[in-house]
């Protein structure tokens, strides 16, 4: 039995994640602790990407990060507020604690702005978070007569009255006639990101991951890290409202693939020698012209440091599009020679693009042929 065609489409998660509108963000940070939530998803990246499960990582939109469980077809969304603070502990006065706007009106509190996502994706929101450099002072259900410091709690651990506090300051904020804290998990922890020293700190992070990935490798970890960070700033600061799920990925999301490919590109200059080294070899014994080899590698060297700078989306393009049909060409024939390589996959390349124009010289479209064919 089939549907009724004229039934409204259920929309995807994704689709709903660009059909509902952020809510509007007030107020201003410092450099470096916007910074620091930057360094923070950087970490979470390298987190998730540990686990081997997919994922989708938005950058300020809809909260300060939010992950999908899956970039395709997600079914579930954790959100995280990140909020750093220079001295003293977080407390329930201060995270329920409502400011007043530019014409007087109540701003939403730090628990009232986490509650608004699940108001906003009522089955598919899993985890509320809070995260920050600061710790808590709060009154646990197994002590309530006194304050503990902690480096995190679900706020169901918080004694009778403290929770009490917090459902009755959410209804209030949202006009709720029911208590909001029991039908989703809502969790506060401390980092220990440094606040002033984030950036030196994530980027010991990623050289530790790097060497987790391939213990033996040879990686450019700090001109590799500056890119990563560069393209999650970049996604941070972008303002404009996505209008597809698609745009909502390119301009605010880092999937796990995509990840991927960014891990790719962290060649270190002495991998990249050995590699132009073997190409040139092979290039020498089919006997390429001298003259067309040093425009190659001078286009080769160009393109590993250019290749490294996740912002060129035209540049983006074209390497996954090369490397698309680099990987069909080898399937098909395996034993290739490189002159055979290079002609048969510009032939993919110009074809699949029909020959539209291309900023790129054909030097170095070749030369993009040659990197990524050395690729094991």
């Amino acid at each position: 039995m089939h549907g009724d065609p004229t039934a409204p489409r259920q929309l995807s998660l994704l689709d709903q994640i660009v059909s509902v509108r952020p809510r509007e963000v007030s107020g201003s940070r410092s450099s470096n602790r916007a910074d620091w939530q930057k360094s923070w998803a950087f970490c979470l990246l390298l987190k998730l990407h540990r686990t081997g499960q997919d994922y989708l990582v938005l950058f300020d939109y809809h909260d300060d990060v939010v992950v999908l469980d899956s970039a395709a077809n997600p079914t579930a969304i954790d959100f995280y507020q990140v909020k750093t603070k220079k001295g003293g502990n977080w407390t329930a006065t201060l995270l329920l604690r409502r400011d007043k706007g530019a014409n007087d009106e109540l701003l939403n509190s730090i628990i009232g702005k986490m509650y608004v996502n699940k108001i906003a994706f009522p089955t598919t929101a899993r985890t509320l978070n809070f995260i920050s450099n600061a710790q808590f002072a709060i009154k646990h259900k197994n002590a309530p007569d006194k304050t503990v410091t902690v480096d995190g709690f679900e706020l169901a651990e918080l004694c009778k009255d403290t929770l009490k506090e917090f459902s009755q300051s959410i209804q209030k904020e949202h006009n709720l006639d029911y208590s909001p804290l029991c039908d989703i998990i809502t969790k506060f922890a401390t980092d220990p990101l440094s606040l002033d020293g984030h950036a030196t700190h994530t980027a010991g992070e990623f050289a530790n991951f790097l060497d987790e990935i391939r213990p033996n490798g040879k990686f450019a970890a700090v001109p590799g890290h500056r890119a990563i960070a560069t393209a999650i700033a970049r996604k941070t600061n972008h303002e404009r409202s996505p209008d597809t799920k698609e745009e909502l990925i390119t301009s605010k999301g880092i999937t796990r693939a995509e990840f991927e490919q960014m891990l790719a590109t962290v060649v270190s200059h002495e991998e990249e020698k050995e590699r132009w080294d073997a190409i040139n070899q092979a290039l020498t014994t089919e006997g390429h012209p001298f003259g067309d080899v040093n425009r190659w590698r001078n286009a080769f060297k160009k393109y590993a440091v250019e290749r490294m700078d996740f912002s060129n989306t035209v540049l983006m393009a074209t390497q996954r599009a090369i490397k698309s049909a680099v990987a069909a060409a080898k399937l098909e024939n395996p034993s290739l020679t490189l002159r055979e390589l290079i002609s048969g996959v510009l032939q993919r390349f110009d074809s699949r693009t029909r020959n539209a124009p291309t900023p790129f010289s054909r030097d170095y479209l070749t030369a993009i042929v040659l990197f990524e064919a050395s690729e094991e």
